[in-house]
């Protein structure tokens, strides 16, 4: 609301005087409420109608069973109930198998809590609207009764951010987004407890938030909200004085700081436990950073060093070792497996004996679990008890007012707040369904993401089952007869001289008794060159060789023989070569 009102503020500040007078019969029966009469009160759809009402439950009490479904999950997958431990009771390992990796999220419980952050995110635009209504619109004008109605609304708000900020695991994923929504809710609830505190100002006629009985003439409950308020009230001094040794009792129990304040010892608890979300979460958020390097992980293993240090002693006193129970195995063991994708079944395993130091940090991880369990459930009954209160107030509250006879209803008793037609009312009804489409929406597309990925999953084992030869390395060059070179081999024999009486097909015959071959023998004859010959020698034959004597074959038929100036003068042969002219 921003600041308080009175009825000086609303005069000197918005230029609105305020009629708080009463009228009274002689036997204290009210007739007049400033210029309100009996019979002629104009209700408030916007505020109390039925559809608001509805609105701010059904979404509150939704939020509550997605909550609970989060606890119940979380308590299954960590085995917390007392029938599924095994041995010592505590989980060593747990194994994730092929489904598990293939398991394609969110699941039930990523939805659920989904579903409590968009319910929380669509009431902090309730409670934004409510406070500058009564900020800047409403504040001097509205009655104490509708006073009631929205600061009890405001609890349910408060509820339903509290559930949010407790069982949603991954609120800090996105940290700008996350500390915009605490920065929000910190708002909301600063407003909730200004709107409460100013209940308790010290005036002539103490704030009516008593339900009165069915036949209460005297109550001023329709009377205008500033004529019990003051300027001096202050939340801060409200808080602190509630907190005090003395009052603090009072204050819890009853719910009376100083005034009777219809709600305040639910406040004073939410704003603890939110405090202790809020660092909750802040302590989650540098768990999780141990993933990556940074200062987050410096401070995981630094608070995991202390516990170790504190918790080793302790925990080998408190929690000796022993055997497995027989639900598990006759035999003891030191770790279960648990199957991550099927929480519920549990497979002994032995393994080596543990150390003492693996044994402490296996403790503490157990005791964190317990303790988180309990951090859950004490959020979740807390925000329990503040609907069903709150909600009972507000009810009974209405139908007192509706069967008071102050309100101005026509013939067939209908009146501005049990009609839901109304334009204020059908917004945040249809609003609301948001919520119920957007988790319709999640649920349609984590199936159709399942499925996709079953498809997916028979596509590749399909393909597994016929796999293709491997591809060849693309720098591996494969000669082939064709494309590989022949390179000149030297016989493994190799004289200086011809041997006399050696023909020219055995010179260049392939074998251990080859003279010399530069080249792979040929099926085509050997063309002997002499001096006499008429065709033509080569230019660069004449010009890098010399001739030698020439030998004279068995047959008759001479051979020239060259001799390279890059080689040694030992007799050659040569094959036929094409040459250039």
């Amino acid at each position: 609301m921003g600041a308080y009102i009175s009825r000086g503020t609303c005069k000197s500040e918005y230029g609105i005087y305020i009629n708080c007078t009463v009228g009274k019969f002689t036997n204290g029966s009210i007739y007049s409420l400033g210029d309100i009469d009996k019979g002629k009160f104009q209700g408030d759809g916007d505020i109390a109608g039925i559809g608001i009402f509805s609105t701010f439950i059904g979404i509150t009490s939704f939020a509550l069973l997605l909550s609970l479904v989060v606890v119940m999950c979380s308590m299954v997958k960590h085995r917390i109930f007392p029938f599924q431990r095994c041995g010592d009771g505590f989980v060593i390992n747990t194994e994730t198998t092929a489904a598990a990796k293939n398991k394609i999220k969110p699941g039930v419980s990523e939805i659920c809590q989904g579903m409590v952050l968009s319910c929380s995110d669509a009431q902090i635009f309730t409670g934004a609207a409510y406070a500058l209504t009564l900020r800047y619109f409403r504040g001097c004008t509205i009655t104490a009764y509708h006073y009631n109605v929205v600061a009890n609304l405001m609890l349910l708000s408060c509820a339903t951010h509290l559930m949010a900020i407790t069982v949603v695991r991954n609120y800090w994923e996105y940290a700008w987004l996350a500390l915009l929504r605490v920065i929000c809710k910190t708002g909301v609830f600063l407003f909730t407890g200004i709107l409460l505190s100013n209940q308790n100002a010290d005036m002539t006629f103490a704030f009516p938030t008593k339900i009165p009985l069915p036949d209460d003439t005297t109550t001023p409950l329709f009377l205008y909200a500033a004529c019990f308020q003051s300027n001096d009230t202050q939340v801060w001094s409200t808080i602190d004085e509630s907190l005090k040794k003395k009052n603090f009792g009072n204050a819890v129990f009853n719910s009376t700081p100083g005034n009777r304040i219809e709600g305040w010892n639910k406040f004073l608890i939410i704003l603890l436990w939110y405090i202790v979300a809020v660092f909750m979460e802040i302590a989650m958020f540098i768990r999780k950073g141990n993933r990556r390097d940074g200062y987050r992980r410096r401070l995981t293993k630094a608070f995991w060093r202390v516990m170790i240090q504190v918790g080793r002693f302790t925990i080998e006193c408190l929690i000796p070792k022993r055997a497995s129970t027989a639900q598990c195995t006759e035999a003891p063991v030191t770790s279960v497996v648990i199957d991550t994708q099927a929480p519920e079944r549990a497979t002994p395993r032995a393994v080596k004996e543990e150390t003492s130091e693996q044994r402490t940090i296996r403790h503490l991880k157990w005791i964190g679990q317990y303790l988180l369990t309990l951090y859950y459930l004490i959020g979740i009954g807390i925000c329990m008890w503040t609907v069903a209160a709150s909600g009972n107030y507000i009810g009974k509250l209405k139908q007192w007012v509706q069967d008071s006879g102050w309100l101005d209803s026509d013939d067939k008793g209908a009146n501005s707040e049990n009609d839901a037609t109304s334009f204020g009312q059908l917004v945040p009804l249809f609003t609301s369904g948001l919520v119920v489409f957007t988790f319709l929406e999640m649920i349609s597309t984590s199936m159709s993401r399942r499925k996709d990925a079953k498809e997916r999953l028979l596509e590749r084992s399909d393909e597994e089952q016929h796999l293709p030869p491997p591809p060849q390395d693309p720098y591996k060059y494969e000669y082939t007869s064709e494309t590989k070179p022949v390179l000149p081999t030297p016989s493994p024999e190799v004289s200086q001289q011809p041997v006399e009486g050696t023909t020219a097909s055995q010179v260049h015959h392939s074998g251990p008794d080859a003279i010399h071959s530069y080249f792979p023998s040929s099926s085509e004859p050997i063309i002997a060159a002499t001096t006499e010959s008429t065709e033509p020698v080569s230019p660069l034959l004449e010009l890098y060789s010399e001739p030698v004597p020439s030998q004279v074959d068995t047959d008759g038929s001479t051979i020239d023989q060259t001799v390279g100036q890059a080689t040694s003068k030992s007799a050659v042969s040569y094959e036929k070569m094409p040459f250039h002219k």
